[in-house]
């Protein structure tokens, strides 16, 4: 046979090899998905600090019970409610049994809360206890009050400490409808003095009406 024939069909061996080959290459494959348990995820576990590397304090702190003191403190809740908190320090209790014998029990320990403007106006609560908190409804709005921690006693309420003062806020709409505008100088101070028929602690003075035929001073 030719040499140059079969060259010619060696080449065409190869080329027809190469294309049987590329022809695998791009069949898609047949191989089945991952089911989701084999697939690479990170779970919360694994995203969040372990427990061995978290930072732990030395010691831990805890409020003391007591601060060794006598003390009654009222705060404003709402309207018409207080909050109040106390504190008698077993050591000063020793030495309020000592001053006042048998009328120092833990039945005894009240909380009297009054109005400031009338002091006659109050009502107790037997709160027996030498430390505690109280919600306290009062009703009444924008009004002051304060608060005496104390003994109620047959023979009468003997007052160990006294609170702070406190006002309750409004309810409703402010009745003070002008605003308040600093006076500049004295010079309009004294216009407004000459004005007369307006008060002189007036804000708006547009507020005021004035007889017909008023004309100031």
């Amino acid at each position: 046979m030719n040499p140059d024939v079969l060259f010619f069909l060696f080449l065409l061996l190869a080329f027809i090899s190469l294309l049987a080959v590329g022809r695998r290459q791009n069949k898609p494959s047949k191989k089945p998905a991952p089911r989701p348990s084999d697939l690479s995820f990170e779970a919360s576990d694994e995203l969040g600090v372990p427990v061995e590397t978290r930072p732990r304090p030395a010691f831990a702190v805890e409020l003391p019970r007591y601060y060794h003191d006598v003390r009654l403190t009222l705060l404003v809740r709402d309207p018409e409610w207080l909050y109040a908190y106390w504190e008698i320090a077993p050591d000063r209790w020793e030495a309020i049994r000592h001053s006042y014998g048998d009328l120092a029990t833990y039945d005894n320990i009240c909380l009297r809360i009054l109005e400031l403007s009338d002091p006659r106006s109050h009502f107790d609560i037997r709160v027996k206890s030498l430390v505690g908190d109280w919600h306290i409804h009062v009703g009444k709005p924008n009004t002051p009050y304060y608060g005496i921690l104390g003994l109620l006693t047959p023979s009468g309420f003997l007052p160990i400490t006294v609170s702070n003062a406190v006002m309750t806020p409004r309810n409703d709409i402010s009745t003070l409808g002008d605003e308040e505008w600093m006076m500049v100088n004295d010079y309009e101070q004294r216009i407004i003095e000459r004005i007369g028929a307006i008060p002189f602690d007036a804000t708006s003075p547009s507020f005021y009406d004035f007889e017909p035929g008023w004309k100031g001073d």
